[in-house]
């Protein structure tokens, strides 16, 4: 099984004493590395599967890896899938929560905090807008403050109101026997801090421990893998520095830049060959991350030598970045045969647009990564509803959403009063439905009871998956509800909730709480359909982990890649450049790199200057003249472009001169930096207090003061 590997990732197979850290770089065959060691435990270490922790990033990656292995692992797959595991065996040591618990996605947290604002009377402030409110309790999480921590160290009135709603947040979920993903790491730590001996019969349970993309850890995945690795010390880490991307969502890149700290004793191994992409992709790659000061050193390689150039093309808007992108595809698919072999990347899911546009005009399918994905429709998640209160009564989000979907005279004022009801008599509101209610009129009270009958009676039922799926689709009046509707998109609507009965036969085996959490923990990396030949469209977080024989790296421009909110933060900054680094290491065979000197975007017309990472690529890795003689001739500056792009007109717009002071609605006060052009083409380069923008004068709204 060594025979495959280079001597480095012989190296990292056979070390199996003690605590070790393989820094891979980018297409380096980490996961043959990874899936090699588990095989050598297994057969050359005659270690038992179960004695074998692997932790992945996706879902997508432990399948890939069982595959390789040949075998089904039992503690294999993402921390949440790992940790779901473990609480539905110990879940019920922590009071109040039982093993048919419920995982909120981000519409039932959203639906959630929306509905303790309204109790609150929190929901008229924008500021508390329920994305905002789940990000900030998110973060807390990630940095493992609990609603009491959070609320000690709130200051101004943001961070106090958030931890009100963050302590009846959390009440709700605890009431509802329901947890978020972030609660799904944080109660198995509670779990095992509280419970010694549990502990200590995992940690030596779990003889090996192996972590992949460990530079994306955050805080409570690092302190449940030490917990866990404590007693055998046979901790394997693989990860990048060069790419953590994730820090907007608590990934905290000194995990893996301090192992060494934590472990002293530990053996590092540098993958450095790289088998994915030529060497003109990679020298543009290593000149780019070498920027880079929060890095472990390393210098990738290849003997794929002779590739193309890297092309790069600044295009005079967005609109004719997409044609440029479209017209390549066209110009190379006869050579490459497949558009599956295409992927354009993008910094923000809004610049998808464009290039969906240009698609569409000259019929290119594509397939978009970060769409609705199937599971969050409206229809699949109505029926989902269903079948999670059948699993657990006290998930009050899912019978709020179905209680009168489809309609049975159960309306808001109805809901309130047994809300009341419930309130008072101290009972879960699902059990509230059953008792007597004199204020409410017969016919009500007869429906809110059939309701709950129809509940009672599907949890008695000892159908097969499927078949229960489908009794559900049929007997809530929901097949009727689509099937009568007179809009045509109800059609497709009702294949969906069917396609559901379709997944169940799939997953024949699984109890139906077992089903619900394979669904709640899938990510759009695992819904995404492979079949047809399309080109993929997607955001470079999306693209981690992907590869492709041509990849178009689009909107390199200064306030897009690196992003606006990254440009005076030197640690924001850097994660960006790591975000370029992902991009281009992506690619296989050719690489494109193009930027916009005008875009609009966010309803403003911007110009913005090429981005510093196209800078930082040597010139002779690039094929410039080429692109931008093919498509615009000479017009090759922002001051030439503005100037002949049209004909300036006489207009009331005053003139600027570098050194004017302006003012602007939402960047405040600012000074001028470069003129361009004139009149109404006229466009400025303007440093705010917090922010550089280019902007045009004509769409700006700016005030000279």
């Amino acid at each position: 099984m060594l025979n495959s590997l280079n001597a480095k990732q012989k190296e990292a197979v056979l070390h199996t004493a003690g605590p070790l850290m393989i820094v891979a770089g980018a297409g380096s065959g980490k996961t043959r590395v990874l899936t090699t060691r588990i095989k050598y435990l297994l057969s050359e270490k005659n270690i038992f599967p179960e004695r074998i922790l692997a932790v992945t990033f996706t879902n997508k990656a432990a399948r890939e890896m069982e595959e390789r292995i040949g075998m089904r692992l039992p503690w294999i797959g993402t921390f949440h899938r790992v940790c779901g595991k473990f609480l539905r065996r110990h879940i019920q040591l922590l009071p109040g929560y039982s093993a048919n618990y419920v995982i909120y996605d981000d519409n039932d947290q959203t639906a959630l905090i929306k509905n303790i604002s309204k109790e609150l009377g929190l929901d008229q402030d924008k500021r508390l807008a329920p994305p905002k409110v789940l990000s900030l309790i998110g973060q807390a999480k990630n940095k493992m403050l609990s609603p009491q921590d959070y609320a000690r160290l709130a200051e101004y009135d943001l961070q106090l109101s958030v931890a009100q709603l963050y302590q009846k947040y959390q009440a709700a979920l605890h009431q509802n026997n329901a947890v978020d993903f972030d609660d799904m790491l944080l109660l198995t730590i509670e779990i095992c801090q509280k419970n010694p001996d549990l502990l200590r019969r995992y940690q030596e349970q779990f003889e090996y421990i192996l972590v992949d993309e460990y530079q994306d850890t955050n805080r409570a995945q690092y302190t449940l893998i030490n917990l866990l690795a404590a007693q055998h010390r046979n901790l394997c880490v693989v990860g990048d520095s060069d790419q953590n991307i994730y820090s907007w969502r608590g990934a905290d890149i000194t995990n893996i830049l301090n192992f060494e700290q934590d472990y002293p004793e530990a053996k590092i191994v540098l993958l450095e060959q790289n088998y994915r992409s030529t060497d003109c992709i990679l020298s543009a790659a290593n000149a780019v991350i070498k920027n880079n000061s929060l890095r472990k050193e390393k210098n990738l390689w290849t003997d794929k030598t002779g590739g193309d150039k890297c092309g790069f093309i600044l295009t005079n808007s967005e609109t004719e970045e997409a044609q440029y992108v479209a017209d390549t595809i066209e110009q190379l698919r006869a050579t490459y045969g497949s558009l599956n072999k295409f992927a354009v990347f993008y910094r923000v899911n809004a610049q998808s647009r464009v290039f969906e546009d240009a698609f569409n005009k000259r019929r290119i399918p594509y397939r978009l990564i970060g769409g609705t994905r199937f599971y969050a429709r409206k229809e699949v998640k109505d029926i989902l509803a269903y079948l999670r209160l059948i699993v657990n009564t006290q998930d009050t989000v899912s019978l709020r959403r179905i209680i009168n979907l489809p309609t049975r005279g159960i309306g808001d004022k109805t809901l309130a009063q047994y809300e009341q009801l419930a309130a008072q008599t101290g009972l879960a509101l699902f059990d509230a439905l059953g008792a007597e209610h004199t204020e409410l009129s017969s016919r009500s009270a007869q429906s809110v009871r059939a309701f709950q009958k129809l509940i009672k009676d599907w949890q008695a039922l000892t159908l097969p998956l499927p078949e229960l799926i489908e009794t559900v689709i049929v007997k809530s009046g929901y097949r009727d509800m689509l099937t009568n509707s007179s809009d045509d998109a109800d059609l497709e609507r009702l294949d969906n909730i069917f396609e559901l009965v379709s997944i169940a036969r799939e997953n024949i085996n699984s109890s139906l709480p077992e089903f619900l959490e394979q669904i709640s923990l899938l990510t759009d990396a695992d819904t995404v359909k492979a079949e047809g030949d399309a080109v993929t469209l997607m955001s470079i977080h999306s693209a981690k982990g992907l590869e492709f024989p041509v990849v178009f790296l689009t909107g390199l421009e200064e306030s897009i890649l690196p992003h606006f909110r990254s440009l005076h933060d030197p640690a924001q900054l850097e994660e960006e450049r790591r975000l370029c680094y992902v991009a281009i290491t992506r690619a296989q065979e050719k690489l494109f790199l193009s930027a916009a000197r005008i875009r609009s975007q966010a309803g403003e017309t911007r110009c913005n200057e090429t981005s510093r990472f196209v800078g930082e690529i040597p010139s002779e890795l690039l094929d410039r003249q080429a692109t931008d003689a093919h498509l615009f001739g000479q017009v090759a500056s922002l001051e030439s472009f503005v100037r002949h792009a049209r004909p300036a007109t006489q207009s009331n717009i005053p003139a600027y001169q570098v050194g004017d002071r302006i003012r602007h609605s939402k960047w405040g006060e600012g000074q001028v930096r470069k003129v361009f052009g004139s009149g109404e083409e006229q466009a400025l380069d303007i440093q705010f207090e917090r922010v550089r923008k280019s902007l045009l004068v004509k769409y700006a709204q700016l005030q000279k003061i």
